[in-house]
């Protein structure tokens, strides 16, 4: 035995013994505590007030009495009026529900729990209303007449309907049955004459009241009816229209045919039928592979009534509906080509264009079952099965060869082909006039005609996106000038274009951007410096991708500020149609700036932070003029080392110095040559700061080597008549060249004009002439008398004259000498070796000055 029914046996077996030990616990017995009594009695009439009275048998001390109502999914408490002793008195008003349960509870004071002492069912009713549209009918070959009426609002209370039919002509009462809560009767149809008038009634009777309805006057002629047809067989076509066959036994030229269908889901409903011929008729609009029930009845062509009596019994003329007959109509397959379009663009692949072709599936109410696949013919008879999931447009990419057609393949047929549009016309095509958004997700399309408009098939409506991801579009009917993009999605660029599709091919599309809605831009433009200067900068941004951009650009707002300062931000606005780079005027220091966009729907966030500091020199640049100038220098050093070189630099910036520099000769006391003797310094540099020039190294010779190498120099002593003195030296031309005293003594005023005299004619050629040591000197006497002189002084008793003479060795082969011979004061004084050389120039670039006495 399996245990489940055994667990089952011991559970039974277990109960039998606790019913016989304890018999009480199942059998419990409930006393009344008290009754309730109502007033007006059960039944009352539906609104009545009422007053209920309960009476509780024992109340030894006060309890808490009161009503509790049952109503649709909720209880409700009513506390009592009135105590009359052990009696608690309740009011309710306006009582309408038909049946209400009352219960009366207790409780004593300080327990919780609620005693019940009795109950009742409130029951309420209304009178029954009066019988309206008596329908009564019956067929030449029926045995009895079905009559109809409609009792009106519920009485919620039994009520009986007697149905008495009089004899007009004699005034007997032919006829009277009884129902009970019925809205139909039938009455034998032989207790009628064909020739009598009758005139039926129907009476209402309940609890509350009476009623009855209005006579229904009729002969029987009145009230017979075609008899029920029959469907005797249905076929639907391939294009899901119904054709009925149905058959009666009256004559079908009085008779006129009525079908109604019913669905399984849904409800009866009249059918517009087309009589085909006798016992034919064709229902048309119905759906595929849906179960359909179909009726038919007939009702007479010829019935006229004017008797507002009779209104009734004008329906009384058709026929009962027939028996249902269920047919189940077969699958539908595309009626219509599908709609085809193609990209305009045809890339080369493995040396063969290909064509992108679109097309839409067909709707779903116009086949049924799916669609196994798609086929597209190319123009060489090759066949492509192409599968797509269903969506509103599916694409393939086929070689380009025409002509190219698509069409659907289901269970109960194909479509027929659709052929892709591939030419291209070279006639003017439509043009787009305007374009509006209608919300956040749809734009209005409008366009005027072709001029040339011969052979005009339809319009298409294309969009895509900027940048280009997918490409939709949209068949329009050549009646039509306008249309409505819908699926857009705000913020994002769109390419609308507008094609005439023509007999001899597709158009130049016209096309125009548009935003559904513009939104704020994602980001701000990214910008750089091109020149800061240190009052103004050229700075210069690029575009925003189409993406972040999410409306037209209206203009630039540029953001900047001096890092470091207290200056507020200044903003300069540049209109988006404008170069993408501009001058800005700012103050000096290091400029932060920053860039925004602006659309319509407002500004979007600014752009990277960035600094541009204030131009600093060209580190090339810089390099390149420290290599030049060092160059120029080392070029000027090298020529510096060229002993004939520098002789000319200084002759050109004496040349190039004031006139007084040339005028004003250096005194003998300030000379630095002994100076540069005692360091025993060569010549001195470019940069020396010795002004006076070289002087050659000196040597002390004895008297015999005196004679023999220089003139002897003869002191005369003027007359003392003369106070002035001007010496005469007679040098060799081109040899000697004396300086001019530094420091020159007054001279006498008769003497003054002969001085300037002598030095306006001397001081173009002998400026600074005594600074060089090798520049020959090529003078005569006379010139060089004109040219050295000393200025005239007073002469005392104890000065003495140098004169110097020229002396002529005629047996030495030294050339001439000056020898100079001092008075005995400066007899110790060593003689100068003006010439050590052969070839007439000064030893050691040296030049012997010559001094006037002091």
């Amino acid at each position: 035995m399996p245990p489940v029914i055994w667990s089952r046996q011991v559970l039974l077996l277990f109960f039998c013994i606790y019913w016989i030990l304890f018999p009480s616990f199942f059998c419990t017995k409930f006393e009344s505590l008290g009754n309730l009594t109502v007033e007006p009695p059960v039944p009352f009439l539906m609104g009545s007030n009422l007053t209920l009275s309960c009476h509780i048998f024992e109340c030894p001390h006060q309890s808490n009495i009161y009503l509790e109502i049952e109503k649709k999914r909720r209880k409700e408490r009513v506390m009592p009026s009135e105590f009359i002793g052990c009696t608690a008195i309740f009011s309710l008003t306006n009582v309408r529900e038909p049946e209400t349960n009352v219960y009366c509870k207790k409780q004593d004071p300080g327990a919780d729990y609620r005693y019940y002492v009795t109950g009742i069912t409130l029951r309420s009713g209304l009178p029954p209303d009066k019988p309206l549209n008596i329908r009564c009918e019956t067929t030449r070959n029926a045995d009895s007449i079905s009559c109809k009426w409609e009792k009106g609002r519920e009485a919620y209370k039994f009520t009986t309907y007697n149905i008495s039919i009089k004899n007009i002509g004699n005034g007997s009462w032919e006829y009277s049955h009884t129902v009970e809560d019925k809205e139909n009767c039938t009455i034998p149809q032989n207790i009628f004459d064909d020739n009598s008038t009758y005139q039926l009634t129907v009476f209402a009777d309940n609890h509350f009241g009476k009623s009855h309805s209005d006579p229904l006057t009729f002969t029987l002629d009145d009230i017979v009816v075609p008899e029920m047809p029959q469907i005797m067989q249905i076929v639907i076509n391939e294009s899901l229209v119904a054709v009925l066959h149905w058959k009666t036994t009256e004559s079908f030229e009085s008779l006129k045919p009525i079908i109604r269908v019913h669905t399984t889901n849904g409800h009866w409903e009249e059918a517009e039928v087309s009589e085909i011929g006798s016992g034919l008729v064709q229902v048309a609009g119905l759906r595929p592979l849906t179960d359909y029930g179909f009726q038919v009845k007939t009702c007479t062509k010829s019935l006229e009534q004017t008797d507002t009596n009779l209104h009734t019994a004008k329906k009384m003329v058709c026929s009962k509906w027939s028996s249902s007959v269920w047919k189940k109509t077969p699958g539908k397959g595309p009626s219509q080509p599908l709609h085809v379009w193609r990209d305009s663009v045809f890339p080369m692949r493995n040396d063969q264009q290909e064509a992108t072709v679109f097309w839409k599936p067909p709707p779903s109410n116009e086949y049924s079952g799916e669609v196994y696949h798609y086929a597209i013919l190319s123009g060489d008879g090759q066949k492509q099965d192409h599968r797509c999931t269903p969506m509103s447009q599916c694409s393939a990419r086929v070689p380009l060869l025409p002509p190219i057609s698509v069409t659907a393949v289901t269970p109960y047929g194909t479509s027929p082909p659709a052929t892709v549009p591939l030419t291209q016309s070279d006639a003017p095509g439509a043009v787009l006039r305007e374009v509006t958004s209608v919300n956040s997700s749809a734009v209005a399309v409008s366009w005027t005609r072709p001029e040339q408009n011969e052979g005009l098939m339809n319009y298409v409506t294309e969009w895509t996106t900027l940048p280009p991801k997918e490409l939709r579009w949209e068949n329009v009917s050549k009646d039509h000038e306008h249309a409505t993009i819908t699926g857009l999605i705000p913020g994002v660029r769109y390419n609308i274009s507008v094609y005439a599709v023509t007999t001899r091919g597709v158009s130049a599309p016209s096309s125009s951007v548009v935003y559904s809605k513009q939104l704020k831009p994602l980001f701000g433009p990214s910008m750089s410096v091109l020149v800061h200067e240190s009052n103004k900068v050229l700075v210069q941004w690029d575009e925003l991708p189409v993406e972040q951009r999410r409306g037209f650009i209206t203009y630039y707002t540029i953001y900047y500020h001096v890092l470091e300062s207290g200056r507020s931000q200044l903003s300069v606005s540049v209109p988006a149609s404008g170069p993408r780079q501009c001058w800005l005027a700012c103050p000096e220091g290091t400029l932060a700036l920053q860039m925004s966009a602006s659309t319509a729907a407002g500004e979007g966030p600014q752009g990277n932070f960035i600094t541009s500091h204030p131009p600093a020199p060209s580190v090339g640049f810089v390099i390149v003029i420290v290599f030049i100038i060092i160059f120029f220098i080392a070029i000027l050093i090298n020529l510096m080392c060229w002993k004939c070189v520098r002789k000319r630099i200084k002759q050109k910036c004496i040349a190039w110095g004031p006139e007084c520099l040339g005028d004003n000769l250096p005194n003998v006391e300030n000379s630095k040559a002994i100076k540069l003797l005692g360091l025993d310094r060569s010549e001195p540099s470019l940069f020396s700061s010795f002004s006076d020039p070289p002087m050659s190294p000196i040597s002390f010779l004895s008297q015999d080597e005196r004679e023999e190498l220089y003139p002897f120099v003869h002191v005369e002593t003027e007359p003392t008549e003369s106070p002035n003195y001007n010496p005469s030296i007679i040098l060799d031309p081109g040899i000697y060249k004396p300086q001019r005293p530094a420091v020159p003594f007054p001279p006498k005023e008769e003497e003054v004009e002969e001085v300037k005299d002598n030095e306006e004619q001397s001081t173009s050629l002998h400026h600074f002439e005594g600074l060089l040591s090798h520049v020959q000197v090529d003078l005569n006497a006379s010139q060089f008398l004109d040219t050295v002189h000393c200025p005239s002084w007073f002469k005392t008793d104890d000065m003495t004259v140098v004169t110097m003479e020229k002396i002529t060795d005629k047996t030495d082969s030294k050339p001439d000498s000056l020898l100079i011979e001092l008075s005995k004061e400066s007899s110790d004084i060593p003689l100068v070796d003006f010439f050590d050389n052969t070839d007439g120039a000064l030893a050691s670039g040296y030049f012997p000055q010559i001094t006037c006495p002091i």
